[in-house]
């Protein structure tokens, strides 16, 4: 494979595993494409096949750029429009942080194409395992940690995928959609012409744990209202003020926030709640 199509299937990834993270911009939502997660590194698992570790690293980490440029957007708006700070500061700030987490995810497709080319055994096997050990590792390093963008967010409607996190966290997930992707790209592989190596064991092993996953998620989902019916509930009350994040230091309209904040908590308690609670939400900006 030549690299400038190497280089293209490792960006088509970043955008499709962009696309498939739930995002919303100045209140407009955009299309649920939580789909695309199952498919989304498919192209840069193609990439890295047959590549040198090294190699896989810069393709994952072009790939990754993409992925968290898209994604963490918000970033830059966080520090220009409410930080006060340069354009150009910001988009650093955004790219710096892109660069540093891609640093870290791309070791994962590195990692799993070294331990094959140096062990031996499948990727299929070895990519989600590095990839969600990196996301673990996300999780708390640098600086504490900042777990933003995980594919595995993108199955946030998906209630029977998600049902096995109560079991063996958000990386569960992950793993299973890391899983399937390499699965799928050891598919596209055998169709372009490669020579695939069990590949009926493989679509076995993934039949599998898609059947574990969905039939616990169905098991959770069928039993948890009843549950639900038999325990007591309370009423609980939100006050949500959506005060504009540029309005809500301003002195001058300290009181008229509060107001908000008031009005809302009387309409509350003519309700008839039990707990309430308050909470702050932006107007306008990222969410």
């Amino acid at each position: 494979m030549r690299v400038s199509a190497q280089i293209s299937l490792a960006l088509l990834s970043g955008v499709m595993a962009c696309l498939s993270l739930p995002t919303m911009v100045s209140g407009f939502e955009f299309p649920e494409l939580g789909w695309l997660a199952w498919i989304a590194m498919v192209p840069l698992f193609l990439s890295i096949r047959n590549v040198s570790p090294a190699r896989a690293y810069l393709l994952s980490f072009a790939s990754c750029m993409v992925l968290f440029c898209g994604s963490l957007f918000w970033i830059y708006i966080a520090v220009h429009d409410y930080g006060g700070l340069p354009p150009s500061t910001s988009a650093s700030i955004l790219l710096l942080l892109a660069a540093i987490l891609s640093a870290l995810l791309a070791a994962a497709p590195a990692s799993a194409r070294f331990l094959q080319v140096k062990n031996g055994g499948e990727l299929i096997v070895w990519l989600p395992v590095a990839w969600t050990a990196a996301e673990i590792v996300r999780n708390f390093f640098p600086c504490n940690g900042f777990p933003w963008s995980n594919i595995a967010a993108s199955q946030w409607r998906a209630l029977h995928v998600i049902q096995i996190a109560d079991l063996v966290g958000v990386y569960g997930v992950t793993f299973v959609l890391v899983w399937v992707n390499a699965f799928l790209a050891d598919c596209a592989a055998r169709l372009s012409g490669e020579r695939v190596a069990r590949l009926l064991p493989k679509a076995v092993m993934t039949a599998v744990i898609l059947a574990a996953v969905f039939s616990y998620g169905a098991y959770r989902l069928y039993t948890f209202p009843p549950v639900l019916a038999a325990n007591p509930s309370i009423s609980v009350g939100l006050v949500q003020g959506n005060i504009a994040q540029d309005e809500k230091w301003e002195r001058e309209l300290a009181q008229k926030n509060l107001d908000v904040h008031r009005e809302g908590a009387m309409r509350l308690a003519e309700s008839g709640v039990e707990i309430k609670s308050g909470r702050r939400r932006h107007s306008r900006g990222p969410s």
